[in-house]
């Protein structure tokens, strides 16, 4: 006679398992891949173009990530399918046309003529990203995962091929400009590649766009819209204050050092997705040891991550930035390490973070998030001006560790309480 409990219990662990390894998998073919675009643009356009590549990345990010509003876990929790397909498509492309509108308005504020035409590449792409990552989304709902692999396959392939061959022959004026029009494009190509078959398999109309369901759409996405606002700030912060002190080329050397986070985010992005809604399920079930017990575990699993990429960046760390950049990188590999050491304490606050969530005590994540961008911001201002790279990466590992104590202190006395 079968145990149905237990069976019921095995058939979810490889559910997550498996949720897990595809989003893992298809996040680390993109990111390798984007990696590699990086390491092009560094090694043939120099640091100096590189800085304006990732200034205005970290822009476009800001901007975007305010429209995303964490929709795609948004997604992936509507167990009540409340709303369709299209209402959430429609929401997403009213958002990021919004942030569209205040990029270009921003760049009236700018007179540097080529930061603009990358500020505005980096935001077509982003525009694009946020539309395939609700698209994924929806489609991991429906459990169709290997839509999510087939975009990591193809948003990583197609771009690097068309960026390698321009390289080689050259086809634009300026190298990062044509670097980023590429991107564009292949985003282009991906959305409708990955979109097309989406919208048959799923029966869908055309998109029905409602004020009322997207006003009820934004008040669901606040807690997590707030969330994913509050990392991306705490990433791309320091890149801009950054910029505005000191040499452009400094931007590149910090960047490219904080790309190599993608690893242990990736990770936790990954488990945290594929746990969040059984964790919400024992909240509401009363299980809250539980639950809190799977976001120890998150925790855990993504600061081995980073503590093992620390001890790599000390044994390897200078090799290998030389050996991937150039002598010019070498120099500051040093910043690999306390990146790293910062990874440590993400994994700790995410893991944590994410109890918090489930269990909808918005209130202590407000106020996380608020402790978490404000140690960015002051620790930015006050590090960077006389420290420069060093300052940046110390801004950094101090808004991770804040939030990472509080987190783990607000989840704990929040178990015991409930």
């Amino acid at each position: 006679m079968t145990n149905t409990p237990t069976a019921t219990h095995h058939s979810r662990l490889r559910n997550i398992v498996r949720s897990v390894g595809v989003l893992l998998s298809s996040g680390l073919i993109y990111s390798a891949s984007y990696f590699a675009i990086t390491v092009l643009i560094n090694r043939v356009s120099g640091a100096t173009e590189a800085g304006y590549f990732f200034q205005a990345a970290a822009i476009a990010n800001i901007f975007f990530q305010f429209s995303a509003m964490g929709l795609s876990i948004l997604i992936l929790t509507d167990a009540r399918n409340r709303f369709s397909y299209s209402e959430y498509l429609a929401f997403q492309l009213t958002m990021s046309t919004l942030a569209m509108i205040g990029v270009l308005i921003l760049t009236l504020f700018y007179t540097d003529a080529y930061l603009v035409l990358i500020l505005l590449l980096a935001s077509v792409q982003r525009f694009l990203s946020n539309i395939l990552t609700t698209a994924t989304g929806i489609f991991q709902r429906e459990e169709l995962l290997r839509y999510i692999f087939r975009q990591g396959v193809l948003i990583s392939a197609l771009p690097l091929l068309l960026i390698f061959v321009y390289y080689s022959v050259g086809v634009f004026g300026t190298k990062v400009a044509g670097a980023n029009a590429l991107l564009s494009l292949s985003f282009v190509a991906t959305a409708v590649f990955i979109m097309l078959p989406g919208l048959r398999k799923l029966r869908i109309g055309m998109l029905r766009f409602s004020p009322r369901v997207s006003l009820q759409i934004f008040r669901l996405a606040i807690p997590l819209g707030v969330a994913s606002v509050s990392i991306v700030l705490i990433m791309e912060v320091p890149k801009i204050v950054l910029a505005h002190y000191h040499a452009i080329n400094y931007v590149a050397y910090y960047s490219t050092m904080v790309y190599f986070l993608i690893v242990p985010r990736l990770v936790s992005e990954a488990i945290t997705n594929s746990l969040y809604k059984h964790m919400a399920e024992l909240s509401n079930e009363k299980r809250h040891w539980a639950s809190l017990r799977l976001a120890g575990a998150n925790a855990l699993i993504t600061a081995t991550v980073s503590t093992i990429m620390v001890v790599f960046a000390l044994l390897l760390g200078n090799w290998l930035i030389t050996a991937i950049f150039t002598h010019e990188y070498g120099e500051y590999s040093y910043l690999l390490v306390m990146i790293m050491i910062a990874g440590v304490f993400m994994g700790v606050d995410r893991g944590f973070a994410s109890y918090i969530m489930a269990e909808q005590a918005y209130p202590l994540q407000y106020a996380r998030d608020a402790m978490a961008i404000t140690t960015v911001i002051a620790v930015s201002m006050l590090l960077i001006p006389d420290m420069g790279v060093t300052g940046a990466a110390l801004a950094l590992i101090c808004a991770n560790v804040a939030p990472a104590v509080f987190s783990v202190v607000a989840a704990t006395v929040l178990a015991r309480r409930r």
